[in-house]
């Protein structure tokens, strides 16, 4: 597989057991940039969830 421009990652590094590999191997194939997304928990998360609420 050749290169792309962008990369994005939805869950996969919290949940993928080998996120190391996958992460070198995105990083290695996307020309531009990668995004990737993770779950958060605690009251830091919450209150970005409400604020985001509010404003969607």
């Amino acid at each position: 597989m050749g290169s792309v421009d962008f990369i994005t990652l939805d869950k996969v590094v919290c949940c993928f057991p080998n996120y190391k590999e996958i992460l070198k191997t995105s990083c290695q194939k996307a020309r531009v940039g990668i995004g990737f997304s993770y779950p958060m928990d605690g009251v830091l998360a919450k209150a970005i969830q409400t604020i985001g609420a509010f404003y969607a």
